[in-house]
């Protein structure tokens, strides 16, 4: 085990301290985890629903169940921070996540309003469209008796992902010269996912992503749509706020990709489930309980929604147990939402638990606990029901290459031989 100044201070301060370090042995869950995705569930088992263990060297603390994370966090509004990737070198206030108090409740309430459900429900047809080009593109690579790419499967995922947020939070019609460029800036800011520590690489693409947004809105100041021309209309659209646009977009894509894979990935094991969301009418992406819409919170549920991350700024007592300052707090989504007091057969893929409309919070979170959840949740909802929809309306899908899930960089991912092959509905399998 390795240790560094937050590991000793945190654990010096629990020695001193009249309450107990929560339970467990200091094992490294960064490397242990590698190996076994339910590892958090099985301490917990043995520890309790509050335990501790190292990663990267400092003190974790791990709370599962949505009820003990929620109060958590109300229990300690003000003492503790949300942890995320370090964008200061880009634009000095980071991402929205990070703020606090009146600046954070003036800009999230500035994006919710330009993120409105009618204002993107408009470009429905438009995002369904680019799923379905790139599809296309991608089944008619590899037909049937082809050599089948994982890379080209991510790369078309990627792309989808990408140029559906940049029409969302740009307005962009797929194919423009602006959308192009944009998507050219983007490719330079992350060209092989997010990237976690910025360089200067990232802060010549950011501000050249920033600069070309400027000119477009100067020059074009009659355009409308997309996210962005409604925050600068509405007078919010600030460098802080252009670079919130920006990092959305640019963790959103990433995210979204990822999201992607889990959904074909499940498509693939689940073809009578996919058969009967091909045959169910039109209904809104966003609301309802459509089968599609299932599908969707259902892969949530079981893959793509893992944590949340905090870090303690203070000393805090927890459920009898002293949690130190500096300590990194893991509220454990995932294994959360796998309660089989509230998801019988936790880990069988089962969309019917969604059919009868969304589950509480205290239930089902995968978006965030507070008033950081997380403003683009319906719209990743609808962007995954429209791949769900095309994929099922227009192809057969046959997995090739599945095996287990690893864990990757930045979460569990399909396994890296998982890709699939897509037969147009009309032709043969």
């Amino acid at each position: 085990m390795t240790t560094c100044w937050p590991m000793v201070n945190a654990l010096a301060r629990g020695v001193v301290s009249r309450h107990p370090l929560p339970p467990g042995r200091l094992i490294a869950l960064d490397a242990e985890e590698r190996k076994n995705q339910r590892l958090l569930l099985e301490l917990a088992a043995r520890h309790g629903p509050v335990f501790k263990a190292v990663a990267w060297g400092q003190l974790w603390v791990c709370v599962v169940g949505l009820d003990r994370c929620t109060r958590f966090i109300h229990e300690h509004k003000g003492r503790i921070r949300p942890a995320t990737i370090d964008v200061t070198r880009l634009y000095p206030e980071g991402f929205l996540r990070q703020m606090r108090g009146e600046a954070h409740r003036r800009s999230r309430k500035a994006l919710v309003l330009a993120l409105r459900d009618e204002a993107v429900a408009q470009q429905t047809d438009a995002l369904a469209g680019i799923a379905a080009t790139r599809l296309a593109g991608y089944a008619r690579r590899f037909p049937a008796g082809s050599a089948l790419s994982v890379e080209a499967l991510i790369a078309t995922l990627s792309e989808i992902a990408s140029v559906q947020l940049i029409r969302v939070f740009f307005g962009e019609p797929d194919g423009s010269p602006l959308a192009e460029r944009l998507l050219a800036g983007f490719r330079a800011l992350g060209p092989h996912g997010l990237v976690w520590n910025q360089g200067p690489r990232q802060e010549a693409a950011f501000h050249a992503l920033r600069t070309m947004i400027r000119d477009d809105l100067r020059e074009r100041p009659a355009a409308v749509g997309g996210v962005v021309r409604r925050l600068h209309a509405a007078g919010a659209l600030d460098e802080a706020m252009l670079g919130h646009a920006i990092m959305m977009v640019e963790m959103g894509r990433y995210d979204m990709k990822g999201f992607y894979r889990w959904l074909l990935r499940y498509a693939g094991q689940h073809p009578a489930t996919i058969d009967r969301i091909a045959d169910e009418p039109d209904a809104e992406p966003a609301a309802g309980n459509s089968r599609a819409r299932a599908f969707v919170l259902e892969t949530f549920r079981m893959d793509q929604s893992e944590r949340l991350i905090r870090r303690a700024e203070q000393d805090l007592v927890f459920d009898g147990f002293i949690i130190p300052r500096h300590a990194m707090i893991r509220l454990c989504l995932w294994e959360s939402h796998k309660s089989e007091v509230y998801f019988p057969e936790p880990f069988v893929f089962n969309p019917e638990r969604f059919r009868d409309g969304d589950l509480p919070a205290d239930r089902f979170a995968p978006f965030g606990l507070d008033e950081h959840y997380c403003p683009l949740a319906d719209v990743a909802i609808r962007l995954g029901v429209l791949l769900v929809r095309e994929v099922a309306r227009r192809y057969r899908i046959e997995s090739v290459g599945d095996g287990a899930p690893i864990r990757g960089a930045y979460g569990w991912e399909p396994a890296p031989t998982f890709t699939v092959r897509l037969y147009p509905r009309e032709e043969p399998a």
